[in-house]
């Protein structure tokens, strides 16, 4: 049973999840249902927005990679190329930008360290708990860092002296690197690692970056061809002789930025395709998940309409390996069954009652009262077990936990003639056949409110005794908890035997009664079916 209700559940997670619809390839990025194809944006805008509402935990990590690209570029200008006024300024500048964002960033890693002091992190690691949240801050910080390391990257060639350039005319005489011109390659090679800084953040969304990588590639196409050309020709001239443009370094770098270009923004495109594919089925399997959560729900509620609680539990338990046939026994439960014997005369199939419809709703209504009365917290020991036409049946005490609980392996005549007189065992027993009682009496109550409320004169016919019983769960389609032994055929003949609005138990129920205050009146010795002799009965009668 709590195997096809897994199952189930799997099955729907899988049919609303296919991995054939979301998958990374690019060739799939046309096909998306959820995704638009060109700015792989989400078409539902409640799910753009709760996507770029997430919090990036990792963004401290971008940071420290763009910090630490920007150091290689600083690295390589400072030691290769003129340190002038200008590279002093801007690379200063850069240094205490991305050092103070790392500073921030990084925060939240040194609270609690000896070594600084806590009012100050604690101050900045608040503030990287806001850029983590908010999604404009992170937009700021990303855009400054890659703005300032595209900048940077060209911004000293300006700084190159036209007077220091080797001539033409003796070029092929100077030799390599003695020239102030003869470093424009790292001007490249910079440049290059400005585009990789731009793809290092990675939740940024890939039409950002490709912006800003497309506006720097274009820039520097414009210094390596028209504004700063002369720097690469004479580099070429003091290098190879020549300063033809189909081998010159101007062409080259171009190249090597627009495959550059290309690659990360593949990549780049990739990377967000495969973030947004992964927040689709978070978000799927969390609305699948709520349905299934849901369906267990009304799985459990409709399992305990049909079960007792504690066997529901049983069955719904996905740990448990043996779900073999369920039983449990009980030393003492109080077994009642209370029929309307005259409701079969009520019953009529004609067309003034719809051919009995409206007397089996007047019956279904009987029996509704009834199971409103167990929902009363005084009543909660009392289960019903089922109904058999007219007839209610219900019992108190098979709460597991309370009674031996166990698989009976003894001989079943052995185990019920066993001498039970512990105290505690005693008490309770007792207290479950005054609940029985009482709540026998609430049932006669209620049908006497129905039978004023529909003009009709139905009554009551109870039969209660007390005893071992052995309950279980028999079926694997439409599976019926019920209670077997002695003291529910006794209890059963209790009811067929007795007399119409009144209690018949029999004598070992009747002195607990009595001894509780009801009121028992001897009915005297009677013959029931199933028993050798004659057993001696009462009636309860309502104080």
């Amino acid at each position: 049973m709590a195997k096809n209700i897994g199952e189930t559940s799997l099955a729907m997670m899988e049919a609303s999840i296919s991995p054939g619809a979301c998958t990374a390839d690019p060739r799939q990025w046309c096909k998306s249902e959820d995704i638009h194809s060109v700015s792989l944006t989400f078409h539902n805008t409640g799910m753009e927005v709760d996507y770029n509402k997430q919090p990036d935990t990792a963004f401290k990590y971008y940071v420290s990679c763009a910090t630490l690209i920007f150091l290689c570029m600083a690295i390589v200008q400072g030691l290769m190329l003129p340190r002038r006024t200008g590279f002093i300024v801007g690379y200063g500048a850069g240094l205490v930008l991305f050092g103070s964002l790392s500073v921030i960033s990084l925060a939240e890693t040194f609270l609690g360290q000896r070594w600084c002091s806590n009012k100050v992190i604690t101050f900045l690691a608040r503030i990287a708990g806001m850029v983590t949240e908010s999604l404009v801050a992170r937009l700021g910080i990303a855009s400054v860092s890659m703005a300032t390391s595209l900048i940077l990257a060209v911004v000293t060639i300006t700084e190159c002296d036209a007077s220091e350039r080797p001539e033409s005319s003796n070029t092929t005489n100077t030799a390599s690197g003695t020239g102030k011109c003869d470093f424009a390659p790292y001007y490249i090679f910079c440049s290059l690692m400005a585009l990789t800084c731009c793809t290092v953040f990675l939740k940024v969304h890939f039409m950002l970056k490709f912006i800003f990588m497309l506006l720097a590639v274009t820039s520097y196409n414009l210094v390596l061809h028209l504004f700063d050309s002369q720097v690469f020709d004479y580099y070429d001239l003091h290098q190879y002789g020549t300063a033809s443009f189909f081998m010159s370094t101007r062409l080259k770098g171009s190249i090597y930025l627009l495959v550059l270009l290309i690659t990360l923004h593949i990549l780049d495109r990739q990377t967000e395709h495969t973030s947004r594919l992964d927040f689709l089925w978070k978000t799927k399997f969390k609305v699948e998940h709520d349905e299934v959560e849901t369906m267990g729900s009304l799985t459990k509620v409709l399992l305990e309409n049909i079960l007792p609680a504690h066997v529901a539990g049983h069955f719904l338990d996905s740990d448990r390996h043996n779900l073999g046939l369920y039983h449990e026994s009980y030393s003492s439960v109080c077994v009642m069954f209370a029929s309307i014997p005259n409701f079969k005369e009520f019953y009529h199939q004609n067309t003034i009652n719809k051919q009995g419809l409206e007397c089996l709703r007047l019956l279904n209504e009987i029996i509704a009262e009834f199971d409103m009365l167990l929902s009363k917290p005084k009543f909660s020991c009392v289960e019903k077990i089922k109904t058999i036409g007219s007839t209610y049946m219900a019992a108190a005490g098979l709460q597991p936990g309370k009674e031996e609980n166990k698989v009976m392996n003894d001989d079943a005549e052995d185990y019920y003639n066993k001498p039970k007189n512990n105290p505690v065992d005693n008490s309770r027993s007792e207290h479950y056949i005054n609940i029985m009682t009482e709540f026998a009496l609430n049932m006669m109550n209620v049908l006497e409110g129905i039978n004023r409320d529909s003009f009709n004169i139905f009554s009551l016919r109870i039969g209660i005794n007390h005893g071992p019983v052995v309950a279980g769960v028999i079926g694997a389609q439409k599976p019926q908890y019920d209670i077997w032994g002695d003291t529910v055929n006794v209890a059963s003949r209790m009811d067929s035997t007795g007399e119409m609005g009144k209690i018949h138990v029999p004598d070992k129920t009747a002195l607990v009664l009595m001894n509780s205050g009801f009121n028992c009146t001897l009915r005297g010795d009677i013959k029931i079916k199933g028993k050798e002799h004659p057993i001696r009965t009462h009636f309860i009668t309502p104080s």
